[in-house]
C-alpha cells in the first residue's frame, strides 16, 4: 500500500495505491480454493480498512488498484459504506481489468477499481486492453467538486 499527497491541476489529492491480498491457498501457490476463497475476502477488508488509519480525511482522496475481488467483495462494499464512489460504475464502462490464460480459454474479471471519495467526481473513464501485464491499465479523470 502507497498513499500519496499530490499536488495536481485540481489542487492537493490524496492517491492510495493498493494490491490487495491474492486467493493464495499458501504463500507460494496461487489457487482458487475453497479455503482460499474464503479467508482472503476477510484479509482485504482488514487491508482496506487499514489505510483509513492513514488517510486524511479533509483531502480528496482516490484509492486505486488490485484489489483481487470483483464488484461485489467485500472491500467494494466497505468503500461505499464509506461514501467512496465506484469510478467506472459512475462513468458506465462495464469490462473486465484481469485476464488470465487457461489452456484455450481465457477467465476475465474486473479485479481492478478506482475509488474516489465525495470531493472528487469521475467525469469519465477507460480500461485500455493492451499489455503483456494479466492486468489491464485503468484511467480516470476527475474533477473537483469542493
Amino acid at each position: 500500500m502507497w498513499i500519496f499527497e499530490v499536488d495536481s491541476s485540481i489542487g492537493k489529492i490524496q492517491l492510495s495505491n493498493v494490491h490487495l491480498c491474492p486467493p493464495l491457498e499458501t504463500e507460494t501457490s496461487m489457487g482458487f480454493l475453497y479455503r482460499a476463497l474464503f479467508t482472503s475476502p476477510k484479509i482485504r477488508l482488514k487491508e482496506i480498512k487499514s489505510i483509513f488509519t492513514y488517510l486524511k480525511p479533509h483531502l480528496p482522496t482516490v484509492i486505486a488498484g488490485d484489489f483481487n475481488e470483483g464488484n461485489t467483495g467485500y472491500t467494494i462494499y466497505y468503500l461505499m459504506s464509506q461514501n467512496y464512489i465506484d469510478a467506472l460504475k459512475a462513468t458506465g464502462i462495464k469490462g473486465y481489468t484481469w485476464q488470465w490464460l487457461v489452456y484455450s480459454f481465457y477467465l476475465r474479471a474486473r479485479l481492478d477499481h478506482v475509488f474516489s471519495n465525495l470531493d472528487l467526481d469521475p467525469v469519465q473513464s477507460q480500461i485500455i486492453y493492451e499489455g503483456n501485464s494479466d492486468h489491464f491499465p485503468v484511467i480516470v479523470d476527475f474533477k473537483r467538486i469542493r
